[in-house]
């Protein structure tokens, strides 16, 4: 599966392009998207119908963006843009679950279709054709009319991110040995980073 990336900057005139590309972490977090509410919701939980942006953390931390038409058979371009909403909705992703669960919460592992909100009718994040972006990127970026255009080249599956890599700790003096139990706690994706992975055909 690939990770949807940013790679290189826009050809159409914001900040990166968007690909996708096999290595999760390509280049500094390139890989790593947060949801943030767009649409009113409240909560700690993304639902089936919520209205997000997609925030990627690589470098200047900008937002997947849909920006003019796109060759066919696609609708939009898709790039990133430092503004959260560049242009009436083209900023705003609503989160369809394939599989929606009794009670409408986005799980880690779920497969979704993301909706561009620019003018109410921005298509599906969408795969289409070989990438040219360089760097190893496999998959151009679009916006489609269809969720299914191509197999499934719509489908994307939630992974929760990778924590970044920490210096270690100094070794402690030598003490009685003590055993620490420590708790796991996931966290909600409005707060988390997560990948977005593209479901292969």
């Amino acid at each position: 599966m690939d990770t949807i990336d940013t790679n290189g900057r826009s050809t159409l005139g914001d900040v990166f392009d968007v690909s996708t590309h096999p290595n999760e972490n390509r280049d500094a977090n390139s890989g790593v998207w947060v949801f943030e509410p767009a649409g009113g919701q409240t909560g700690s939980d993304v639902k089936n119908g919520d209205i997000v942006h997609l925030k990627n953390l690589y470098g200047e931390k900008t937002y997947l963006d849909t920006y003019e038409h796109a060759p066919a058979p696609e609708k939009y371009n898709v790039q990133t843009s430092n503004s959260p909403d560049r242009d009436s909705g083209s900023g705003r992703w609503q989160v369809q679950a394939q599989s929606p669960r009794s009670d409408g919460k986005i799980m880690y592992g779920d497969v979704v279709h993301f909706f561009n909100q620019y003018g109410n009718n921005g298509g599906f994040l969408d795969t289409c054709n070989p990438s040219t972006a360089g760097a190893g990127a496999k998959y151009d970026v679009y916006t489609s009319d269809a969720s299914a255009r191509d197999g499934l080249s719509g489908s994307w599956r939630m992974y929760e991110a990778a924590p970044a890599a920490v210096a270690p700790a100094p070794a402690p003096p030598t003490v009685p040995k003590v055993t620490v139990t420590g708790l796991d706690c996931a966290n909600s994706w409005s707060r988390s980073p997560t990948r977005t992975r593209h479901q292969p055909t």
